[in-house]
């Protein structure tokens, strides 16, 4: 029904406030409309109330913990409604709230919209209603959560809330529904709920001041270039350091990690964020367009006005292609202003460019008295005649990706389940692994195939008929571009994460670590820095590119050796917890800015990011 509104609530423990939760929602909804609460972890597992569990506008998810970001996007996106609303566990609405709520956002569904509480200071606004700009919110957020309604449109277009944010996750969701899709704040004068005030039970009064004010400094960090009209930062004591880089989306690896970059040198900056949105999907982003030489120059131009003030610049540095050619112009722009850049290459082919004469004296130019990040050390000899400071610091992963370390030994299903996940590129190696799977069936190994990426240089209907052509297409499905949530639900379904790769570029693909921390058995190339972590027989299994009969025996010996294939996997499982957490990279990322900036501004330890 369009006028119907389904209600949110993640609730983690919260016991003393379950039972007048329920009762007031009871009252709260009308016949039309939904609610769907998340038990994200609590102590005492949450069940609903006799009076609601047979009421089939009830849904009750539970899944463990998983952080509040993650369990908000799983509950909204199994929402039956369009319009969703927000009520956190102790907090209750006030009559008439969702029709309220609902009445406006049929009329403007491109606006977040929040009510007021009774505890509120009276509203001296002549009007039923307030816009509220991007800026007021980096002044400070007078926004109650538990009042906010929304089309679940907004939530889509702006990518959902960030799963893997200590704290914040409301300011930062209403940043990126304004800077993505370019959603409107309004505050309705209307009060519609009761909030619970006592500091001992308020829910998310543990949070720590600290980790609250680096949080949010990360969050505003993020926006403060995408949105028009903010203000200038307000006076720090920490350096000024400009990040030109590529964010989500498109989705790719370096986009992420650049995303989390963003996010560790605000912590230890003061921090501009210029973003490189050359594509808009994947695609576009290698195809020359005279729009895409346009806006490199203004980019240019805009980073000629920031860097008067700057003490730092980092970007990520393409290593080939024309996109090379124009971050050379950036760097040498920052040279000319005296500021150190900081060029992190989450890619291969500065080597090869610089067997052109030219191409390597334009590279020693660039990089003269620099600091380069490369992501392994079998990397290295990209930048090992170029006059820099090198510096190693590999990928990383957000806690939640790192699977519990289990007891149960690996068995295979019946057909075993391969799992192919990355964006559907020829040189990705998705057509060595069909015909591998191929190979298999005619062998008589009975497996199906799980595909999951967005379409590159190939398409869906290319897919289908590879598929065809190798005579597999009964034993594989195709899901499409899959988000965080959905990764993590194939790799908890999978037998083995199967990845050969042959691209010449290929640096340390964010998904092969995802898969081992998820505890899925990996067989993936001998190439790139992959070596340094699937270490063959220990924490997975290589085999050569472009080898279909050496992947299909590989596959095969895995399937035929459970217990091998299980250690393998656990102590995968146990490394990435070792080596590949946030807090390291950051501490990485803000030790060379300290080092650029002189100064120590490694951050401390960082709170489990699955806490909410």
């Amino acid at each position: 029904m369009p006028d119907a509104i389904t209600v949110i609530t993640t609730i983690r423990d919260g016991d003393c406030f379950r039972d007048r939760f329920f009762a007031n929602l009871a009252v709260t909804l009308r016949d039309q409309d939904f609610a769907v609460i998340f038990d994200d972890g609590s102590k005492y597992p949450l069940r609903l109330p006799e009076y609601l569990a047979q009421d089939p506008r009830f849904t009750l998810i539970t899944q463990g913990k998983i952080g509040r970001g993650a369990a908000l996007n799983i509950a909204i996106k199994a929402a039956p409604t369009d319009l969703i609303a927000i009520q956190d566990v102790d907090d209750l609405s006030r009559p008439g709230r969702l029709a309220t709520q609902t009445a406006f956002l049929m009329a403007h569904p491109d606006c977040l919209v929040f009510g007021c509480a009774t505890s509120d200071r009276p509203w001296l606004w002549p009007l039923p209603h307030r816009h509220i700009s991007a800026k007021r919110l980096y002044r400070g957020n007078p926004l109650h959560h538990s009042t906010l309604a929304f089309d679940k449109s907004i939530w889509e277009q702006a990518g959902g809330y960030d799963p893997d944010l200590a704290c914040c996750i409301d300011l930062d969701f209403y940043l990126r529904a304004i800077a993505r899709a370019e959603a409107k704040i309004v505050q309705l004068r209307a009060k519609v709920i009761d909030r619970n005030l006592d500091p001992k039970t308020r829910f998310f009064a543990r949070i720590d001041p600290e980790i609250y004010h680096h949080t949010r400094d990360q969050v505003l960090a993020r926006y403060r270039d995408k949105i028009r009209d903010l203000p200038f930062s307000a006076p720090t004591s920490k350096p000024k350091c400009i990040a030109m880089v590529q964010l989500p989306p498109p989705m790719h690896g370096a986009a992420v990690m650049n995303l989390q970059a963003v996010d560790a040198l605000a912590r230890c900056s003061d921090l501009t964020l210029i973003e490189l949105r050359f594509g808009k999907d994947l695609g576009g982003i290698a195809k020359f367009s005279c729009r895409k030489v346009a806006l490199a120059l203004w980019l240019l131009v805009k980073l000629g006005f920031l860097l008067p003030r700057a003490k730092a610049f980092y970007i990520c540095f393409a290593p080939s292609g024309a996109a090379f050619y124009r971050d050379c112009l950036y760097v040498l722009l920052a040279k000319l202003f005296g500021v150190p850049a900081i060029l992190h290459l989450h890619g291969r082919g500065l080597a090869a460019m610089g067997q052109n004469r030219g191409v390597a004296r334009l590279q020693r130019l660039v990089f003269a008295n620099q600091t380069a990040i490369v992501l392994g050390s079998r990397l290295m000899d990209e930048v090992d005649s170029l006059p820099c400071t090198k510096v190693i610091i590999p990928n990383a992963l957000p806690t939640r990706t790192f699977a519990p370390q289990g007891t149960a030994k690996w068995t295979a299903h019946q057909p075993v389940r391969l799992l192919y996940l990355s964006n559907l590129f020829r040189a990705k190696g998705i057509e060595t692994l069909l015909k591998a799977t191929a190979l298999l069936i005619k062998d008589g190994v009975a497996v199906t195939l799980d595909i999951a990426g967005a379409p590159g240089d190939i398409t869906a209907q290319k897919l289908k008929h590879l598929l065809s052509e190798h005579a597999i297409a009964h034993i594989a499905t195709y899901h499409g571009a899959v988000n965080a949530d959905q990764r993590m639900a194939l790799f908890e379904t999978t037998d083995l994460f199967v990845f050969p790769s042959n691209y010449p570029n290929e640096a340390q693909p964010l998904v092969v670590l995802e898969a081992m921390a998820a505890g899925v058995p990996v067989i993936t190339s001998n190439i790139a820095t992959l070596p340094e972590f699937v270490r063959d027989g220990e924490t997975g299994r290589l085999c050569q590119p472009d080898d279909p009969d050496k992947l299909a025996h590989t596959i095969k010996q895995a399937i035929d050796s459970p217990d091998q294939t299980y250690t393998m996997a656990q102590a995968a499982g146990f490394m990435c917890q070792t080596d590949f957490t946030m807090d390291r990279f950051a501490r990485d990322i803000c030790g060379v800015m300290g080092r650029v900036c002189k100064m120590e501004p490694a951050p401390k330890e960082g709170p489990d990011k699955n806490d909410p």
